[in-house]
Order: C-alpha cells, then structure tokens, then sequence
C-alpha cells in the first residue's frame, strides 16, 4: 500500500503498453449483494429522511432503518439487524483506480473551484473537500474525510472513498452512479435533487436527506467489488511525513499521514541522515512546530509512530536545506540515482543502490529515459545488458549516450539534421551543439550547403553571410500548401542567398487572396517571406504547368504568339504600396510546359491568365495592321457645377430576381385511389408552369435564379440542379433539373408545416433581390391555419412576394382566411388552370424594381469591376455593401482629386505603363495595341472593397459597429488591415472523424450529456473503456508493460496516449480507404460506430508498446519506444512515413512543424508534462469565433464565462492551427490556438502557453512523408 504515500508531483499520465494476449476466461463473480449497507448495530444505521423512496435491490444493515417516507418501496430484500461483518475492499480498489497516474497528496487537500472535472483520480493522506460544480469520472479517496458541496456532484461510474473517515455530500443536485465507500465512517447525503442512478453505498452509518429518493443496484459496480473481504491487519501501519516552513512565525511545521491516526509520534532529525535524535514526542495528532535554534546546512526528518497496538512504523525521510531566506524540503534520494526513495520503494527498485540490476545503467536512466526494466539486466535483448542496446537505433548504445550526454531516444539529440553518430564519427562536430562553430548555420545545414561545420568561414566570408545558390523542390515541405493535389501548377525555387533558404524560406497562401482574387487567377496567390538572417540575391519562381491548364480558355487573343498555350500566363506581383496587381517580367520554355520568373524579392506572387485579364479591362483585339483606338474614359456627368459630379455616369440595371417554387410531389391515397391520375396531371401541369414562368424570367432578365424545393409528407428539401447547384440560372439547367422530379404515389400527401418551417427557417435568397415564392398544391395536404399564416407573414416582413395556386376551389377549411392573407400582401391566391401562366406573369412583371442606377468601375487590387449603389461624393453617405464604413471611407481619397465645387478627379491608368516593360509585347509591332496604349483609363484607389463587408474572408468586418447585421461567425470589431487576412487557418484537408456514442446498456455514463447532448464525438475519449462495460477487467492488451498487465480500466486512466495514437492512425486510415466508416453528410467516410472504434483500438494496440510520461519535479520522459511503435504500425499499413519525437525548445520551429504536418493532412501528437502550477488550459470554445470573446461552454453562477479544463501529462491530438495578426492580437490578447481532439471532444489550446513550458517532454511528434 506504499504506492498510497506519493506526492503529487510523482503522479504519472501514462501512454499504457499493450502486446497481444488472448483473454482467459475468467469464472462468474459473486456480486455483492445490496445496493446500500451499514454496518453499525445502532438504530437507524440507515435513515432516509424523504417523502417517496424506491429501492431497486436489496439494502441491509446490522442496526435499522430509519425513515420519513410515506411510500417506501425495496424491491429486494430489506433486512434489519442483519449480523453482517464489513466488507474491505481497499486493495481491489486500488487497482483499479490508484495505481498509477494518480494525483495524490501527502496532506489534506482542498479545492474550491466554479468547475471542477476529476478525471484524474485524486488521493489525499488527510481530508479531500472539493467546493464548486463538480464531475467526477474517476476516483477520489481520503484517509480521513470526504467533503462534496456546492452545486452539482455527478460521479460517473466512479469511486467516492473515505478509509477511515466520513463522506458528506451536501448540495442542491447529486448525481451518483457507481461506488461510495466509508466503511469506518459515515455517508451523509443532503440533497434537493437526489439521482442515484446505479450505486452501491456501503458505509458504518447511511443517512440521507432529499424529497424523493430512487436508488438502483449497479450490477457491474457489485461484480468488481465482489462479496469477499479483504484480510485487514489493523496492526499494518503505513505513514508519510512532510515539512512546510511558515515564514511569518519562522517555524517549520512537520505534517504525516497514517493508516492508523492514534497513537504517540516521534519526530527525529539528522545531521547526516543516519544518525537520528528525537525532537519532540506528541500524541494522537498529525502535526509538530520546530523552532530550529542553531544554524544548520541540511536536516533530515522522519516521524516513527508507536500504535496503541505497540506496532512501530517509520516514515521515509525528508530532507530540510536552509537557505539565505528560509528553507527548501527535498524528497530524499538515498543513492543520488535521481529517484527519490518513496519512487524507487514503489518499483521495487533498491533506494541504496544506483543500479539494481547491475546492467550498466542507473535506475532513474531505465525508468525515464531508455524505458528498460531496472530489475533486469537484459530486458530487450537476451544476453546483452540494456547499456549495450541502440534503443533509438543511431549506432551509439545507451551507455554511449548516456556518457557523450546525447539523447538515446533519438538519433539527432542538437536536432541539427545530423544523427549524432554522424556528427561524432564523420564529421567531427557536437552532438549537443546545432551549430558547433558559431557561425549562425547548423551543421545539418552547412553540410546540405557543401560547407564546413567545423569552419566559421568559407574563402574569408563568414559561413553565415556566405551566398549560395539553392533550390526549393517542388515536393519540399515548405511549399505544401501551394504544391496542392488542386493546383493548377507546381511550384519549385532557385534562391541564391546566405544561410540554409530550406530552414529560412516561409511560402504560404497569401494572406491577400480573398483581396486580389479574380476570374484571370490560375491557382492561388502565395506569399513569399524569408527571415531576416537572409539577403536574397536572386530569387526565381519556377511553375510545371499541369496537363489541363495549358490550352486557351477564351480565345480572344489566341491569334497572337504571345497569347499562344502556357505563353498566355504571367506572373504578377501585388505591389502593397499602390495596392494593385501588376505583371512582371515571365520567360516560357514551351516545349515542356514551363514558365518562370525573377522577382528577386520577397512580397505575394500569383500567376494570371493575360487573356481573360485584358478582357477584364475591356482591352479589344485590333484590326490587321491596325492599332484602334483605345477605349475611352467614362464621361463626366452633365450636371452643374455646383452639385457634386464624379467622373463616371452611372448604367441603369434590373434588380436580380430569385423564383422559389415549392412544389407537393407525393399523392395522397387518403383521397380516391381512382383519381390518382387526376392529381399526377395537376402535378405534371404544375412542372409546367414552373417551365414556362422561368423561360420567360431568363429571356427578360440577366440576374436570375430559380430555386426549385419539393415537398412530401415528411421534409421539404431544396433539389440540387443535375450541375450540383443550390439554383437554375439558366433555362436548360432548369428544365433537365425538373424532368428528374417524379411523382410520389402511392402516398401520405403533402406537409404544409414543413414549408412553412423550410421559409422561416431555412431559406436564403439575395438581399438586392426582388424575390418571389409560389406554393403549387397538387393534392390533400396536412397543416394548421397559424403555420401556414406564419409563412406567410414572415415571407412579407423579408420583402418576398408569397402566392399560392391549388388545384380546386375551397381547398382550406379556412380558404377565405388564407385569400384575404395573401391577396392583402399583394400576393395572388389561384386556382390551378390553363391562364395561370399569363396571370402570374403579369404579375411578376408588375412586381419588378425600378432599373436601379449602378456606378462601375474598376478597382486595382485584382483589376476586375465593382458595381457601388450610389454615387460616390466626398464624405458622402452611400454604403454599397452594408457595413459599418461609408463607400467614401473605403477609398484611398489621398490618390483622389476633390475639386473646389466638391466634385472629384479619379486616378488613370494606361495599358502602356502595365505591360510595356515586359519584353515579350516589345519584339514586333503585333502588340502596339497594348504597348502604345496610353490612352486613360479611370480605376477607383480603395483601402477596402466597398462592395465587400468582408475584403479580405477572415470574418472580420471591414468596418464594425453594434447596429449592422452580420454572420453569427464573425468577429465583432473593425478589421485593422482590411485586404489583408489577419486569420490564418491551417487544418487537415478533410473534416476530423467522429464517432457515434449513445447511452449503452450495463453502462454506467451516458457521455452524450458531457458533450452537449451530441452523440456525434470529435474524436476518441479514453473514458469509453474500462469502468463502462467495455473490455472493463480483461487483460486485453498483454503482459509487456513494464509494470504489469493492461485492462480496459488502464486504458480509461492512463490512455491518452494510446487513444492519440490511434485517432491519428484512424484519420489516415480512412483517407486510404484502408478502414471503413459510415457516409456522413460531406459524403467522407468520417463517421462510425461506438464498438467499430473501441475494436479497432483493441486490435490496433496489438503488440505495440506505449510508455509512461514520469510528470513533476522527477523527471519527465518521452520513450523512443512510442516513435517504434509508430514505424511498426505505419509499415503494417504501408503508409510510408517516417517519425521522430521533436526536442527542439523553439516555438517557431515547433509551430512550424505542427502546420508543416496539417498541410500534408497528418494530425499532430502533441504532448504536454507540467507541474500542478503550469497547467495547461484546455478551452472549451464552440467554435473559432469564440476564441476572441472566451465564449465558452459553461458559465459560472454568475453567468461569466471562465470554464476552462486544466492538464498536467497529457497526449492529445492537433487538427488545426489558428494564427492571428500582431494588430488583432493587440486586440483579443492571444496569438495562436491549437485546435485540439481529446476526451472525445474539440478544445482550443492557446499555443504561447503551451509553448512556454517546451522541452524534452512537451512537444510534438513529428510525423512526414516519406520521399
């Protein structure tokens, strides 16, 4: 029972290990028998104070019960007076829920908290009081009280025990399932709301108080615990002794826990931790105040207790180091190993002998670091010592390593690109060292770069101003989110420059995209950054054109060479100042698809098809042997000098129009079967009308779309077009889209609720719109009169014209109702017949805006047009696209003239000055149509779009105040650098897989209810294992674990690992079609079972080994064992990867490799191993716009938002980066997030705080490719 007298900071999360072993069956357990026991013989042992109570099993005591209940109901036995010893159960309890990853305390521990979530289980050698609205999934046990209060006590299939003390819950609302234990003391319940969903309470007295009590026997709870005792030596003493110094008093106090609290305690001290005198003698307590008079260097503590038994037990030591302050306690470490002796007891390792097994290794190097047994000698290999094994098998053995001071779990401990063989056996530099001669480039690098890592200098030039030329390939990590499956084209770069470009290059999409974007782009635009250790001499981007993007599109200019295949791409450049995309010089090698460019300079590159841009600019292509005019300037409005004129008239144009019809297709064969005919003619005739209506709108108008939206007896669901489309906006589109629409009959007629639900609820139409619905009735439907009004009323109050056609007269109950509703919102109400047609369009067109005035005109950022909805007068008022900024705020007014009569002079451009440098338009007179084009052509200077609420897509508007309607996702404040996106999101290419959880039988939590009632997981949970049924005690993972066996229940405490694992092996499973799921509605085979993924965690775990994370001020670890496991399972899949555990401190390098593997759609294993005071906070937003305001999803009792979720040693899966700008983050006060799967759910991990506490154990495992 010593394992009970670890301090917290000795507590584990454990990565369990697992090789294959068959199950044996085990024999049918002896459940216990009774849902509550108490063991004392006094009256009213039991007592329920509540007005209704049923029992379901059987209770019993040795005393009576006790009650106020008028009803009282047991179904089982009820037996009083009963002559039944207790039952101790501490070891099995132990087992299962303290054995290793415990938070366990030497003292009384307390915690007052708004929530607190024990998934860890929590051990005290002293009283547990925990205060706030508290989740226990775990266990917690005290050596003395148990203490729950507050508001919300919800042990899920857990374990409540108290060894010598009592458990008081006293609380608004309890929850209880599984085991509440104090078979010592009493269990007093006081609750408004009492659950006792599946329990088993076994005490010395049982008293509970709540209105109404229903109590049912768990059945698996009873099983594990069985119906035997325990033998119990009360003469067993157990006892743990710890200092705290008191800097107010100046008195050191000295604290112990013991099984056995009376008895006389006596505290020794030691100069040299043999010799020991007393100090002092008290009785029947657990503290002693030390006043220390003489100065001292060290001191040794131990408190020997004297039982009233006359048994004698001692504690380990402690040690007391005074200071120029006051004093440090350390744990003692006998043999200086880096074990502490409490550890090494708990082991079985020797505390007074550095190496046990006599292999050549310390214990402390065996247990943290190589993850060999310190009991064997040969663990791994037979015949040879552990020292002599290559555990991470770079050529040097471990005691190799261990001497050299390298890492032996990983074969390049500096993480300079060189193994550390290499580095001591070929080239002579350090190991420990990524730059062994100080010249600013790592060794790696000066050895891919022909330098010489042992020489600062090359030809009398420092190595890290020394420029090289070097080449980017297409396949590099660092161009993977351009180099796409999608892309248009591959990327590859010639650099010449100083340092390692490979380590020094950033090529990202731009964050410009959505601001530049336009219909002459090939692919996407990128941004090309280098850190500022570089000078770039030359910088050449070079582009493989893929087959299907090297032929002409438009053909406008295809005439012309220079217009001719890929010869028609360019690469531009976006220049930030002017803020306009212009071409720069592009050479072509024609034969093999290929085209580049020296830009020599950092800055955003896109590629543009010159064809569909020149058309754009409404450039026209010239007679033979004729250079045309050029297409003139708009002209000045006429109006009079004093009103306000801009230099464009405005074109007068239709409003969009958008026809919604829905239309009943299933037969009601509640009506005569007979006349089944009658009504798939009406619905035939109904197809048509639809046909004619929409012919004539697409003759008549240029902005139409036609949504069609069927109804049955059950849903009304929008009919994609046979394009894949939400609406027709042509007529053959619509007329192959209706041919596909078949009558449902026999059938249950049609649902007007569920139209009337799909218009309020679901339907989006245009906001510039003019906007119709027509509701066409074929036969008998079902609905109420306040449905359908509501339908109505709501399609009036959003400016859409509502009518409706049936196929008989007096069709509703309330016809005239229905008629004097829609008529009196100027919607028609027919009767299906022949001159529907006519009738509906004249009133369509009678129902038509007035052309509206639309002012056009080009902007430069991606040279297409912008159609503003006023005119655009300085300080004026006219805001086309609805946000916060005004158009005239949108503008960059310094490159805009205002005249003195406040009219205003745009800025020009001219053909001539955009192409005229670009040598291939300069070798013949063919291109003097573009090179002598000087003719001005007007363009409007903006900061923003003002057609845009949003330039730049990163759901920050680009201007803001509380009145404006926007998204529910966007961020609620003015965007700082409106064109370009102040969010970066990298993720994996397809959504995270989820898995299907429901309230299963025999289990003890419905976990749906911790995940806001959503069956659908985001991921695995760790916590599905184990205690709720599922593999609960079989020793299904095999005997390799250092430690002992594995169970189920090992899995749910100390699984993180394994699950992390395996939910990154499962997502890449199904991108290989290697593993099925079930179709979700992306149509990705993302989704699945709760029991195909608890099996394919078993089957998966089958002869891989997974190792502890030792957390605290111990040691702390990351086994090179779980980078083999890995290899072994990517090979038995053939997935082609190659992985390491990343060591590297820096933050940019760490976050780097996170998003280097989300681009390659790999999820990223990270961990984390802190102490208590750095715990990392997992949050628990809803989704990416809560990370702004911390909206998260539980409040406190005063409605603030503060849930956050604490981890200490944890593995966890990364699904996406979330990066924000220095100007946003001045705002919101954070700079990165991990989107994070653990425990089945989503959380965001705010990556500076994760990144402060970096180091050997809290990283990343890196996962790539291989080439």
């Amino acid at each position: 029972m010593f394992k009970k007298l670890l301090s917290a900071v000795l507590s584990a999360a454990t990565a369990v290990s697992f090789i294959p072993q068959i199950p044996a069956k085990a024999e049918e357990a002896v459940r216990y028998p009774y849902v509550m026991f108490a063991g004392s013989a006094d009256e009213g042992a039991i007592t329920i104070n509540s007005n209704n109570v049923c029992i379901n099993g059987s209770i019993a005591t040795n005393g009576t019960i006790s009650t106020t209940a008028q009803n009282f109901n047991v179904n089982g036995s009820r037996t009083e007076n009963a002559q039944e010893t207790m039952k101790f159960f501490f070891d099995k309890i132990d087992s299962r829920y303290f054995t290793s990853h415990v938070d366990t305390y030497f003292e009384d521990y307390f915690l007052e908290d708004t929530n607190i979530n024990v998934n860890i289980p929590i051990e005290a050698e002293g009283d547990i009081g925990l205060t706030g609205n508290i989740n226990i999934t775990s266990g917690i046990k005290a050596l003395n009280d148990v203490v729950l209060s507050g508001n919300v006590e919800n042990s899920q299939d857990s374990v409540i025990c108290a060894e010598t003390g009592d458990i008081i819950i006293d609380t608004d609302n309890v929850n209880l399932n599984g085991l509440v234990y104090a078979p010592n003391g009493c269990v007093n319940i006081t609750a408004q709301n009492l659950n006792i969903n599946s329990v088993i309470i076994i005490a010395d007295t049982i008293t509970i108080t709540c209105p109404n009590l229903n109590a049912n026997y768990n059945s698996q709870m009873a099983e594990f615990i069985g119906n035997g005792s325990e033998p119990i030596n009360n003469d067993d003493i157990e006892i743990a002794a710890y200092g705290e110094y008191e800097e107010e008093t100046e008195a050191f106090n000295v604290y112990w826990n013991t099984t056995v609290p009376d008895g006389s305690f006596d505290i020794q001290a030691s100069d040299d931790g043999e010799n020991y005198t007393s100090i002092g003698t008290v009785n029947n307590t657990d503290s002693f105040e030390i006043s220390f008079t003489e100065p001292f260097e060290k001191k040794y503590i131990k408190v020997i207790e004297t039982a009233n038994s006359g048994k004698i037990a001692e504690s380990v030591p402690f040690v007391v180091i005074s200071t120029e302050d006051d004093y440090d306690i350390e744990v003692l470490d006998s043999d200086e190993d880096g074990l502490p002796d409490i550890y090494e007891l708990k082991i079985g390792t020797d505390p007074y002998d550095q190496d046990t097994d006599d292999d050549g290794l310390t214990d402390y190097q065996e247990y943290v670091y190589t993850q060999t047994d310190p009991l064997v000698y040969d663990s791994v290999t037979e015949g040879v010592s552990d020292a002599d094994i290559d555990t991470d098998e770079d050529g040097l053995s471990n005691i190799d390593e261990f001497t050299r001071e390298t890492y032996p779990w990983t074969t390049d401990t500096d993480q300079d690109g060189l193994s550390d063989y290499d580095e001591i056996y070929v080239y002579g530099t350090d190991p420990l060292v990524a730059d062994s001669d100080e010249d600013g480039v790592d060794d790696g690098s000066e050895v891919k770069l022909g330098l010489d890592p042992n020489d600062p200098a090359t030809n009398g030039v420092p190595d890290g101003e020394y420029v090289i030329p070097q080449t980017i390939v297409a396949d590099s990590s660092i161009l993977s989110t351009v180099n796409t499956t999608e892309s248009p084209y591959e990327l590859s770069i010639d650099i010449k420059t100083n340092g390692d470009a490979e380590k020094e290059l950033t090529v990202d999409e731009s964050g410009y995209s959505a601001a530049i974007e336009n219909d002459a782009m090939i692919g996407a635009s990128f941004d090309v950054e280098i850190t500022d250790t570089c000078n770039p001499e030359e910088i050449v981007l070079k582009y493989d054109i893929k087959e299907g993007y090297t032929q002409n599109t438009l053909n406008k200019f295809s005439s012309l060479e220079e217009f001719q295949g890929i010869k028609r791409l360019n690469v531009f450049r976006f220049d930030e100042d002017e803020r306009m995309l212009l071409p720069v010089e592009t050479e072509y090698d024609v034969k093999n698809n290929k085209l580049c460019a020296a830009v020599n300079e950092t800055g955003t590159y896109c590629l543009m098809d010159m064809e569909i841009w020149l058309d754009n600019l409404d450039v026209e292509m010239p007679a033979e042997n004729n250079v045309p005019a050029p297409k003139a300037a708009p002209k000045a409005a006429s109006k009079a000098p004093s009103v306000p004129t801009s230099k464009w008239e405005p074109e007068y144009v239709n409003a969009p129009i958008d026809l919604v019809f829905f239309i009943q297709n299933e037969d009601s064969t509640i009506q005569n079967e007979d006349s089944t005919n009658e009504r798939e003619l009406y619905f035939e005739s109904e197809k048509n009308l639809i046909k004619q209506l929409s012919l004539y709108v697409f003759s008549k108008n240029s902005n139409v779309r036609v949504y069609i939206i069927p109804y049955d007896s059950t849903y009304a669901s929008l009919l994609l077009t046979n394009k894949g489309t939400a609406f027709s906006s042509d007529y053959m589109t619509l007329n192959n889209t209706l041919n596909n629409l078949k009558y449902i009959t026999p059938g249950q007629g049609g649902s007007r609720k569920e139209v009337s639900y799909y218009i309020r609820n679901t339907l989006s139409l245009r906001d510039d719109s003019d906007k119709f619905i027509f509701h066409l009735i074929n036969s008998s439907t079902v609905g109420k009169l306040d449905e359908d009004i509501a339908a109505i009323e709501y399609a009036y109050s959003h400016q859409i014209n509502y009518s409706q056609i049936t196929p008989v007269e007096n069709y509703f109950t309330y016809t005239d109702l229905m008629h004097q509703t829609i008529t009196a919102r100027d919607g028609l109400d027919l009767i299906l017949a022949d001159d529907n047609y006519e009738t509906i369009r004249q009133h369509i067109e009678g129902h038509l805006s007035a052309p509206r005035p639309v002012y056009d005109i080009i902007v430069p950022t991606k040279w297409k047009k912008i159609s503003l909805k006023g005119e655009l007068i300085p300080n004026g008022t006219t805001n086309s696209d609805t946000d916060a900024l005004t158009d005239w705020e949108e503008i960059d007014e310094g490159k805009i003239k205002v005249n003195s009569d406040n009219s205003i002079e745009l800025p020009v451009f001219c053909m001539a000055d955009l192409v005229g440098h670009l040598t291939k338009f300069n070798q013949n007179g063919d291109y003097n149509f573009l090179v002598n084009d000087f003719a001005p052509r007007y363009y409007l200077p903006i900061l923003s779009d003002p057609t845009d609420e949003d330039t730049d897509d990163d759901k920050i508007p680009d201007g803001y105040d509380s009145d404006m309607k926007m998204p529910d996702d966007w961020y609620a404040f003015s965007d700082p650098n409106p064109l370009k996106s102040d969010i970066n999101e990298t993720v994996l290419e397809h959504d995270f897989f989820s898995v299907d959880y429901e309230f299963k039988e025999g289990a003890q939590e419905d976990w749906s209810l911790a995940n806001n009632n959503n069956h659908a997981s985001y991921g695995g949970y760790q916590g599905w294992f184990g205690t709720y049924g599922i593999y609960e005690n079989q020793k299904i993972f095999g005997s390799g674990f250092p430690f002992g066996h594995i169970t189920g229940h090992d899995v749910r405490s100390e699984g993180c690992g394994l699950i992390a694992v395996a939910d990154m092996f499962y997502y890449l499973l199904l991108q290989r079609n290697i593993i099925d799921g079930s179709v979700n509605q992306n149509n990705r085979y993302s989704h699945l079972s709760f029991d195909q993924y608890t099996d394919y965690v078993k089957n998966l775990s089958q002869g891989v080994v997974f190792f502890p994370i030792i957390g605290g001020t111990v040691s702390a670890y990351i086994s090179g064992n779980l980078s083999q496991s890995i290899d072994k399972i990517q090979k038995a899949f053939e997935l082609n990867l190659d992985s390491n555990w990343c060591i590297s401190t820096d933050k940019n390098t760490c976050l780097k490799r996170i998003k280097g593997m989300l681009n390659n759609d790999i999820p990223v294993i990270y961990s984390c191993c802190v102490s208590e005071d750095n715990a990392l906070q997992l949050y628990c937003f809803h989704n990416d716009y809560d990370i702004v305001y911390n909206t998260i999803e539980y409040k406190d009792q005063d409605g603030n938002n503060k849930e956050v979720y604490p981890v200490k040693n944890h593995y966890m899966v990364a699904t996406g980066v979330i990066e924000f700008s220095d100007d946003v983050e001045n705002i919101i006060g954070r700079k990165a997030m991990i989107k994070t799967a653990t425990y089945g759910k989503m959380y965001y991990v705010d990556f500076d705080e994760y990144s402060e506490n970096l180091s050997v154990v809290t990283n990343i495992f890196n996962i790539e490719r291989s080439k």
